[in-house]
């Protein structure tokens, strides 16, 4: 067919999404060939470009290189469709393993008193012998852990496609690359398993490094499958092996990955990383994996080796810098725990068109029943409609709908029930989609979803919402004039970060659009606070130099300060509260990352920090009068702006902040950090965490420079409970000495 002239062919029957789908890719294929054929063109002919290693790009690489592109997006599809079932198989599975030892325990006991009261009846007697009663006992146990140890390894399929297909990789986290090692050996099973054999040498306390969890999992992925075809190309009777070790020698964390494949000639060997050379057939690779490969590892401050004599094999070795890197402990359930702190039970809606989806949730959480009122609903619309006589405390849905999207849904909860605590349980991959859901939900989840972690959030989320449904929050609410709504600077730099192509330069663009808020960001970030080597003119060098969360989270707080219109008695307090929002949040984050917690962790740290005095602000601009005895009293009785706040209003300043941010959907860890930031041992966060880092952070600010004289107040038994009483010790210590340090 194509030798005809066709471009591609579709099986009978036909079925509409799969034309629509392949119509669009074949649009996007050409479009990439004319693209890439202007490029070409520009390269050959530009004496600025040095050619000389380059090769003519083949018109059929071309092709192929468009249709890869068009595959990924294709594959996010997939995974979506895949993921749900995957969610619903699991939880009944889970189900089963929860109820079969209960209604075996029942069972035995029946048969126990039958036999007690004369013996079985002959005709069940033979039943139960027919059934081979013992051997289902034993065996169906076993079934549902195997069963469940398959949609484990499903997931983590699924998971690694997600991650590797993933156009954005570039957030840094904490990576442990035996379990990259595993997931890529995974992944790559299929091409290897008739190939070769792979054999791993996991070094058991390898420490994880910090990078991209979606860049490892391409280096490893490319130089397995250049392994398994140098071995196809190998002599029939050689040995066929793979052989993946890791090592770490308090210096450097080391991959090695050989093979007894055909091997590299010398010659081909000083070739191997130049963009496009190969030596492999057309079918099998393009001559960019290696070229991509070095260009991480280096971009990761790593170096790559490669050795190879022709016929003997290829060893390619590859180092990355000792992290200082201290792995995290295994995470704790906590749902029990927090569940304790709610006094009734939470009103919580699951919304997913697929019935399959919604029974196996029901099923999954029926041990739930007695703690959680829950409402599992197909269609989005009736779940607003029954919101209008119950509005629920929590709201679960998917995000692909029929009806209505879960975007759609969530925008319309948040307007009509700004309290309603906003969760995204979805099997989407597509990266734009998930940024936009995370400006509307608290929180996203992907499917599938591990039951524990999910019961964990809800019970977290409902802890949450049970604090700020108190009785003195509602009632100071209705009595404010100025309640500020979300910014539009702030929206503007939302919807430019959930573009398919953002970049610093238009946010640095927005920002200045605003003269006024221009020339606040410039003076915050040349002040001193930041530590900047340079000094700053421009909105866009901020976001180059701080990063976008760190400008975005300013801009948060700067426009929230400007709304805010204080009383002329309390301007002092105003830029007392400024500076040390903008100190606390550097310091909160310096604290988090000295514990080698890296990424949307810290940044949300930053903006907790800059965010956890909030609500002094909101109270002091509706309530002046009371606000000012406030401050008096603080002063007079070294007491806390808390206690201070909760006498004379009725509601403090930590709980009036989480409210505010809650109904502008900032996310949860951002809304704990705001609302435990005095009182941590009530936040079930079990490990050096937001909270903690603001919470230090806070009061190592407030030993230094109490200019209202409050009271300076650890919560020494949350500090005990994870042994941060030493680490604080040492942090002051350094904080009395250097800041900078």
């Amino acid at each position: 067919l194509k030798n005809k002239g066709y471009e591609d062919f579709i099986f009978k029957p036909l079925n509409s999404p799969e034309i629509i789908s392949r119509v669009q890719s074949c649009k996007k294929i050409n479009r990439l060939e004319n693209t890439l054929s202007r490029a070409l063109k520009y390269l050959q002919t530009s004496p600025r470009q040095d050619l000389s290693q380059i090769k003519a790009i083949p018109e059929n690489i071309m092709i192929q290189m468009g249709k890869m592109e068009t595959l990924g997006r294709l594959t996010s599809g997939i995974i979506h469709e895949i993921t749900t079932p995957v969610q619903y198989i699991g939880d009944n599975i889970n189900f089963l393993q929860e109820s079969f030892p209960r209604m075996l325990s029942v069972l035995k006991d029946i048969i126990d008193d039958f036999k007690n009261k004369g013996g079985l009846d002959k005709k069940l007697e033979k039943k139960l012998e027919e059934l081979d009663f013992n051997y289902i006992e034993k065996e169906i146990p076993q079934a549902i852990s195997q069963s469940l140890s398959g949609i484990d390894n499903i997931t983590n399929i699924l998971m690694s496609v997600r991650k590797f297909s993933r156009e954005n990789i570039k957030d840094k986290s904490p990576v442990n690359i035996n379990q990259a090692v595993e997931s890529s050996v995974l992944f790559t099973k299929n091409l290897w398993k008739n190939s070769a054999a792979i054999t791993k040498e996991l070094a058991p306390e390898l420490p994880e490094i910090i990078t991209s969890q979606g860049e490892i999992n391409q280096i490893l992925i490319n130089i397995i499958i250049n392994a398994v075809h140098a071995i196809e190309e190998a002599p029939e009777n050689k040995d066929k092996k793979i052989h993946i070790k890791t090592k770490f020698d308090n210096e450097t964390v080391t991959i090695t990955i050989s093979d007894t494949g055909k091997g590299i000639s010398a010659d081909n060997l000083k070739k191997i990383f130049i963009p496009f050379f190969t030596t492999k057939t057309e079918d099998k690779g393009t001559g960019q994996g290696l070229s991509i490969v070095k260009k991480i590892v280096e971009n990761n401050k790593g170096s790559i080796n490669v050795k190879s004599t022709e016929n003997n094999g290829t060893s390619v070795q590859i180092k990355f810098p000792r992290p200082d890197y201290r792995p995290m402990e295994k995470e704790k359930s906590n749902s029990t725990l927090l569940e304790k702190k709610v006094k009734q039970k939470p009103v919580i809606f699951f919304i997913d068109d697929e019935e399959d989806m919604l029974l196996s949730l029901k099923r999954m959480l029926k041990s739930k029943k007695d703690t959680w009122n829950m409402k599992f609903l197909k269609n989005p619309q009736k779940a607003l409609e029954l919101m209008k006589d119950q509005p629920a405390d929590i709201i679960i849905t998917d995000y692909q709908m029929d009806e209505m999207n879960g975007l759609d849904l969530l925008k319309e909860v948040k307007k009509r029930y700004p309290q309603t605590g906003r969760i995204v349980l979805s099997g989407e991959t597509d990266q734009e989609i998930i940024m936009k859901t995370i400006s509307i939900a608290h929180q996203y989840i992907s499917k599938p979803a591990n039951p524990v972690k999910l019961k964990e959030l809800i019970a977290r989320t409902s802890a949450m919402q049970n604090i700020l449904k108190d009785k003195g929050l509602r009632k100071n609410i209705s009595k404010m004039d100025s309640l500020p709504s979300i910014p539009s600077i702030y929206r503007k730099i939302l919807k430019e970060l959930n573009a398919p192509i953002s970049s610093t330069k238009k946010i640095g663009e927005i920002i200045s659009k605003d003269p006024s808020m221009t020339s606040k960001i410039i003076q915050v970030v040349n002040s001193g606070f930041f530590y900047l080597q340079t000094t700053v003119s421009k909105a866009e060098d901020a976001v180059v130099l701080l990063g976008v969360d760190t400008v975005r989270a300013l801009v948060l707080h700067l426009e929230i300060f400007s709304k805010m219109k204080l009383h002329s008695s309390l301007k002092n307090f105003q830029k007392h509260l400024h500076s040390h929002a903008v100190e606390t949040a550097t310091l909160s984050k310096q604290l988090i990352e000295s514990e080698s917690i890296f990424g949307s962790k810290a940044d949300e740290a930053f903006m907790a920090g800059l965010l956890h005095d909030s609500g002094k602000l909101v109270l002091a601009a509706n309530f002046p009068k009371e606000y000012k005895k406030v401050i008096k009293n603080v002063a007079k009785n070294n007491s806390s702006f808390s206690v201070e706040e909760k006498e004379i209003l009725g509601i403090s300043h930590e709980i009036a902040g989480a409210f505010l941010m809650g109904s502008w959907g900032l996310p949860l860890g951002i809304i704990e950090g705001i609302l435990y930031h005095h009182t941590p041992s009530e936040s079930d966060e079990d490990k050096f965490g937001i909270i903690s880092s603001v919470h230090i952070a806070n009061n190592l600010l407030l030993e230094k420079n109490n200019t209202f004289s409050e009271a300076v107040s650890y919560d020494e038994q949350f500090l005990e409970k994870l042994k941060l009483n030493s680490k604080v010790k040492e942090f002051k210590k350094i904080f009395s000495g250097d800041t900078q340090e």
